[in-house]
């Protein structure tokens, strides 16, 4: 686990998220959210990966460093709010965990939808700390 501090807003139509660790952004996502979306039109959200980052308990590094794919481990979606707009993704460099390596390869959109979900166990991608194969 990774404390960062997250700052979600509003500047006039614009919604943001930066990121932030120890100080330094790290992350920041803007995007609108203009139009009004049916979830039927949502894009297929899968594969929906995310970063794992767990630290070692005496706080000398990560223990555990893995990409995961939560897609197939969510159940139970009840979406309230769904809307679309046009969105960018930046990533920057840090001393703690340096992400300006990862950068989109396209941009689709941006959608914001508001749900509840149950998130299961998810599939490991690729595990950094691993000195095996990873399994994609």
């Amino acid at each position: 686990k990774v404390f960062a501090d997250i700052e979600v807003g509003m500047d006039e139509r614009i919604m943001f998220t930066e990121t932030k660790l120890a100080g330094s952004s790290v992350m920041t996502i803007r995007s609108t959210m203009h139009k009004d979306l049916d979830t039927s039109d949502l894009p297929n959200l899968t594969p929906a990966w995310r970063l794992k980052v767990i630290p070692k308990a005496d706080g000398t590094g990560p223990d555990v460093l893995q990409v995961i794919d939560a897609g197939r481990a969510t159940s139970d979606v009840t979406i309230h709010v769904c809307r679309s707009g046009d969105g960018v993704v930046q990533f920057e460099p840090s001393p703690i965990y340096g992400l300006s390596d990862f950068s989109p390869t396209e941009y689709l959109g941006a959608y914001y939808f508001e749900s509840d979900y149950t998130e299961g166990y998810a599939e490991i991608i690729h595990d950094f700390l691993d000195k095996g194969e990873s399994k994609k």
